[in-house]
């Protein structure tokens, strides 16, 4: 069994690397969305000020051309985009001061915008703010930044946003979409097309989707929900719900919880520390875990295969007809009493087929973990 032990090392130590890999690459980003100013463009602010430090904009609308995408790179905020068949993207902005924010950035008030251009790429929305690095290291210390609620509504178009802080909702939105939130919640319902979520300490919801959905956050809860299509998920330390999904999933998560409900298709899932629970799950199942335990009911599986270090597996198989492979060094094998019991070069064996009505394969190997099968 020294081979499952090397294997989940070589691949925990790949997964913190990808980890940490990423997290540079998104502060590297976020960075760039705060001191890069495209040139010559002219803002879209036309605004009024209220009395507390609030600029509404007036509303800016650009016609929509074919192969058009949508640009967003904004700081703090909450952005709503919203699908429409008007044949043009409408922009409205609030932008907003908060009342924590230093003397240095109320000086600067003026100098803030939103703005809206047409480029060879397709429509750029995005925050134009003072070059000043006496600001920004003033920001990146107390924070305070000025804060711009973004609606958009727009015949859909493949979407790119990087954004740091706050909440964004994509509604209905049947084209491509890639959107990284530093920290806040992202939500995204209805519509269809390739999804790819980044977060930090993000919370995000996916719901009623169909299409290829990556989604990735590093300390926050993931649910998705109802969605059809290929489904790879990242978390590293928060709670990861996938809810009645139906298509191919592989689930990556190193110390939070996993669950899988009422779910049909192909699962992999891979799991160092956080408990992995499956409900009535129908289809083909795959995993490695560490110290997890696993819990799973699962129906009309061809092929179920499962390995761990120290973590408890005990799996539920209504109807199953399938045949049984389970070994352990250490760990105890409880299954039905009719399997056949046996010691193979210091491994406990458990092995025979079940006596349900559905074929398949089911193989769990474990260094010091239980196995428990019904």
């Amino acid at each position: 069994m020294v081979w499952i032990k090397g294997l989940q090392g070589l691949y925990f130590f790949i997964f913190r690397i990808l980890i940490i890999f990423r997290i540079f690459i998104f502060f590297k980003i976020v960075i760039l969305v705060m001191v890069v100013i495209p040139s010559g463009v002219t803002a879209a602010k036309s605004q009024t000020k209220s009395q507390n430090g609030i600029f509404e904009y007036k509303p800016v609308a650009i016609e929509v051309k074919k192969n058009d995408h949508i640009f967003i790179r904004g700081f703090d905020g909450q952005v709503k985009v919203t699908s429409s068949n008007t044949g043009q993207l409408t922009l409205r902005v609030r932008q907003e001061i908060i009342a924590h924010a230093s003397s240095i950035l109320r000086q600067t008030l003026e100098d803030w915008n939103f703005s809206a251009q047409r480029t060879d790429r397709g429509i750029e929305l995005y925050m134009q703010s003072p070059n000043s690095k006496e600001l920004w290291l003033e920001i990146l210390k107390n924070g305070g930044a000025p804060q711009f609620h973004l609606e958009i509504s727009s015949p859909p178009l493949p979407l790119d946003m990087v954004w740091r802080r706050g909440k964004v909702e994509l509604m209905d939105w049947s084209a491509p979409a890639k959107i990284t939130l530093q920290e806040g919640s992202i939500a995204v319902k209805g519509g269809a097309g390739d999804l790819q979520l980044f977060g930090q300490d993000t919370e995000i919801l996916v719901k009623s989707r169909t299409g290829r959905q990556k989604v990735e956050t590093f300390a926050r809860k993931i649910i998705l929900e109802d969605l059809k299509g290929n489904i790879t998920s990242e978390n590293f330390s928060g709670e990861l719900q996938l809810l009645r999904c139906e298509g191919a999933f592989e689930l990556f998560n190193y110390k939070g919880s996993t669950l899988v409900q009422k779910g049909k298709g192909r699962l992999e899932f891979y799991s160092q520390r956080g408990p992995v629970k499956l409900e009535d799950f129908n289809g083909d199942v795959r995993g490695v875990t560490d110290a997890s335990a696993v819990l799973g009911r699962i129906f009309n599986a061809n092929e179920v295969r499962l390995t761990s270090q120290t973590g408890p597996i005990n799996l539920e198989l209504p109807q199953s007809g399938a045949y049984l492979s389970l070994a352990s060094v250490s760990g105890f094998l409880l299954g039905p009493g009719y399997l056949q019991k046996d010691v193979v070069a210091g491994q406990k064996i458990l092995k025979g087929r079940m006596q349900g009505s559905v074929a398949g394969s089911v193989v769990v190997r474990t260094q010091s973990g239980s196995v428990r099968i019904k």
